[in-house]
């Protein structure tokens, strides 16, 4: 299904007089946190900054929405508290922090900010009703401000009260980082997954544990690309199918018979690994690390935790060959030496490829800052995970359909204006869309 969206850009939202104005800012603050609870990557941080400082030079009150995990309840190992101070230093702005549950937010919290100020408000998932997409919860986070804003493409995929509900009610408009994520995406990948044939020269490159949630990506995949290369406990489920031992490793017996059939239709264009690098499980890690060859089979009281030395090697040389490159996914425990080899020299090999490298999700973009690689190195980082996936298979992403949706409501189209008209009433659109 094509993704070319037609949204109201931040220059649309810019050309209204803000100063004073609420303006709902919704992004994705599930960051990675390290054992003591600290941030282990700020890229999602850094991602919103240009968006909010843009709102804040015009005067306008800033409510900042947000999750963190996926807690039950208002648990506070998730709250967004910890976040203040990296967002001040970041900002070099002072923050105002809403402790209170999102359903409890008034208009007038935000209304009692000085003009250019942010508020961040506690974990959306603290209320159920966030990701059960509850229309009573959207309609009271629209009635606190006057204008809603996206700004995370991580999230699209997901059809929650604050990423589809909100723009019910509100003008909407797409931030500078979601916009620049589609348009990116659409150049580099195009607009539809469904094509005639693969693009010339395109290497696709999967990792990750559970090849049941990954077999439609990997079938689109093969729709798009030249050559699939796949690796991880993904690999090890279709090295199963195809009849080899695989000791205590990772894998899905129960997805056995799809993987054959996912095996029979990819023939000579899948790349999988040839050789593995085991050990066995002990009370305090693993021990007795050593390579083995798939032929040979693994172990029985062993474990597959990387690619070896012989798979690098083969897809180091597909890199080299090919002119476009998606990743998704380490291909082994990455986070955990000597099995991070495989991802680290996977890096490294991407890094210094002549291709358009596009790489994409959070342990992905983790394995990159833990190989020191350089951002520059590569041609777009997405910070996307689900999202990122769901574009790659041509799905349509809820959050998108919703900006789209509240775009065509807008005046210039001569649509409705939705269930509360005065939010409406003097939103005429002068500026330029976005279309993707």
């Amino acid at each position: 299904m094509s993704q070319t969206k037609t949204f109201g850009a931040l220059d649309d939202l810019l050309r209204h007089e803000l100063a004073g104005r609420g303006v709902l800012v919704r992004v994705d603050y599930n960051l990675p946190l390290d054992a003591a609870g600290k941030i282990a990557d700020d890229t999602r941080l850094r991602e919103s900054l240009e968006t909010l400082s843009a709102l804040t030079q015009q005067g306008a009150k800033v409510l900042i929405l947000a999750h963190l995990g996926n807690p039950q309840g208002a648990d506070r190992r998730y709250s967004l508290r910890p976040l203040v101070r990296p967002l001040e230093a970041l900002l070099a702005t002072p923050i105002t922090f809403l402790p209170q549950p999102v359903s409890a937010l008034t208009r007038q919290d935000l209304e009692a900010l000085p003009a250019g100020a942010i508020a961040l408000a506690e974990n959306l998932r603290f209320t159920e009703a966030e990701k059960a997409n509850d229309a009573d919860l959207a309609k009271h986070l629209a009635s606190l401000g006057d204008f809603y804003l996206l700004d995370a493409f991580s999230i699209c995929h997901r059809p929650h009260a604050s990423i589809v509900g909100v723009a019910k009610h509100l003008p909407a408009f797409a931030g500078l980082a979601l916009a620049q994520e589609v348009k990116t995406l659409r150049t580099l990948l195009g607009e539809s997954q469904e094509t005639s044939a693969p693009l010339k020269g395109s290497l696709a490159i999967v990792g990750g544990a559970k090849i049941s949630t990954k077999l439609p990506l990997l079938n689109a995949l093969l729709r798009r690309f030249e050559r699939v290369a796949v690796g991880g406990g993904l690999a090890n489920t279709l090295a199963a199918a195809r009849g080899f031992a695989l000791g205590n490793s990772l894998l899905e017996e129960q997805a056995r018979l799809a993987a054959q059939e996912f095996l029979q239709t990819a023939g000579t264009r899948l790349l999988l690994p040839e050789d593995l690098v085991v050990a066995t499980k002990t009370a305090t890690g693993w021990s007795h690390p050593a390579t083995v060859a798939l032929e040979a089979g693994v172990p029985n009281d062993q474990v597959a935790l990387d690619i070896g030395s012989t798979t690098i090697a083969t897809f180091t040389k597909a890199i080299e060959q090919a002119q476009l490159i998606v990743w998704n996914g380490p291909l082994g425990l990455f986070e955990e030496p000597p099995f991070d080899k495989g991802t680290v020299d996977l890096v490294s090999a991407l890094a210094k490829s002549s291709a358009q490298v596009i790489a994409g999700g959070g342990e992905t973009l983790l394995a990159i800052q833990r190989a020191q690689a350089r951002h520059q190195d590569f041609t777009h980082l997405s910070t996307g995970g689900g999202a990122f996936l769901a574009w790659l298979e041509g799905q349509p992403l809820p959050g998108l359909v919703a900006l789209q949706a509240a775009f065509h409501q807008s005046r210039e189209f001569g649509g409705p204006t939705g269930a509360e008209p005065t939010r409406y009433g003097d939103w005429e659109r002068k500026g330029r869309a976005i279309d993707f």
